[in-house]
């Protein structure tokens, strides 16, 4: 067997296997065998009808394919082993001539990345404080959790919760969506178009009323800066009464001494958010900047697509886990799921780009994780689950090891960049 390797546009590799003839003779039996067990010829069992009987059964241009992928099978992974390969997905295979037997194996490769003078990136870390606004803002979020509520027949003010009907128009025609049923809203949250709430306050109980609104500029551009005909009417106030801060109602929330340590623990566990966040800001513009002055080969279109592909799936993710029907919100944004990925091209490129950085990284430095530490976090995460018959099958797997060395590989060149590059 000879091989050629050659790099082609739109960062491909060809590899041209040439077989001798007792090699094409060699991978056609094996053909032949696979063709047979499946074939049904009267007369013979199974598995036992001869080669020339088979071979009488088959088109000859089929039998080549089926050569061609059998010599392909055991030539192909030992030569990008060998070669040192950084391959990405399945090749394209072609027959270039049946006498002698040629192929040609097409794949995307990974680009080479010249990191250029990334040791002058410099990244200053910020002093990180919480201040007493924010523990305060948290606080009435918590009060807010437990508030009592009252109907009361009094006019509306802000802090009531109240439930509308209302319909809303465009010159005149009812717009999509624009009319509910018992709507609730808490006025001063903010919760509607601005203009909307100041127009509930002072309303009673049955009172209906008729307003127009603008839409601001920020709005859905089908809408923004259009001018909207509103009725409605309020069917119910609700006094809200929110906790006081007290000591036994901070250790209805758990286990705390009182009062004051649930603030003093609320604003540690605020603190440490912050730490992260700004840990994810650093670790973010430091690979964003060696990106900018960092120079990439050409990238295989493959990686951007499947790069879109996983952000679509993300976003998807994260719609539904919020108990929004994924339909519902393609149709709230007027888009399909191809044009999301056509706008998450310039991201996916990106993401792509830090991906190649930090594998680069990896091999030049010697950062790649070895496979004890890759075993024990496969051990904590099986004793994590505790016997899951599914989960355990799913963390012994080669896929799982392989996405957990990559894990842990990626967080030890980040760990590695920042105390180099993180002033």
């Amino acid at each position: 067997m000879e091989h050629q390797i050659k790099n082609i546009d739109g960062g491909k590799v060809q590899i041209t296997i040439t077989l001798t003839p007792e090699e094409k003779t060699k991978f056609e039996l094996r053909a032949l065998r696979q063709a047979g067990s499946e074939l049904d010829i009267k007369g013979f069992r199974p598995g036992h009808i001869p080669d020339d009987v088979i071979k009488k059964q088959l088109d000859p241009a089929a039998l080549d394919q089926e050569t061609m992928w059998e010599a392909v099978k055991e030539h192909y992974p030992k030569l990008v082993a060998e070669m040192n390969l950084a391959v990405v997905g399945q090749p394209t295979l072609a027959l270039q001539s049946a006498e002698p037997f040629v192929i040609h194996s097409t794949v995307s490769k990974l680009p080479e990345v010249d990191l250029g003078k990334w040791e002058k990136v410099k990244i200053k870390r910020q002093e990180i404080k919480v201040d007493e606004a924010e523990v305060n803002k948290v606080i009435e979020q918590i009060r807010d959790g437990r508030v009592s509520e009252v109907a009361v027949i009094r006019l509306a003010k802000l802090g009531d919760r109240v439930e509308i009907d209302f319909e809303v128009s465009l010159g005149g025609v009812a717009m999509d969506g624009g009319k509910q049923v018992k709507y609730p809203v808490i006025l001063g949250a903010g919760q509607l178009v601005p203009g909307f709430e100041d127009n509930l306050v002072g309303l009673n109980s049955g009172e209906e009323k008729k307003f127009e609104l603008t839409f601001p500029s920020s709005y859905r551009s089908d809408l923004a800066g259009k001018k909207a005909q509103v009725w409605v009417k309020l069917s119910q106030v609700f006094e809200r009464t929110l906790p006081e801060l007290t000591d036994d109602f901070v250790k209805s929330l758990g286990k705390f001494a009182g009062a004051q340590d649930f603030q003093d623990k609320l604003r540690e566990n605020l603190q440490e958010e912050k730490n992260i966040q700004e840990e994810q800001r650093l670790e973010r513009e430091m690979l964003e900047a060696i990106v900018v002055q960092a120079k990439f080969g050409d990238i295989p279109e493959v990686l951007l697509i499947n790069e879109a592909e996983t952000m679509l799936h993300e976003l998807k993710h994260g719609i539904t886990e919020r108990g929004v029907e994924w339909s519902q919100y393609l149709q709230s944004i007027q888009k399909d799921e191809e044009g999301l990925k056509k706008e998450f091209s310039t991201p996916a490129t990106r993401r792509v780009k830090v991906a190649l950085i930090v594998r680069t990284f990896a091999n030049q430095e010697n950062l790649a994780t070895d496979e004890m530490a890759v075993e024990q976090e496969i051990v904590h995460s099986l004793e994590h689950y505790g016997g899951d018959e599914r989960m355990t099958t799913q963390l012994n797997s080669d896929d799982y090891r392989s996405y957990v060395q990559q894990v842990l590989t990626n967080r030890r060149v980040i760990e590695w960049l920042k105390k180099k590059l993180v002033e």
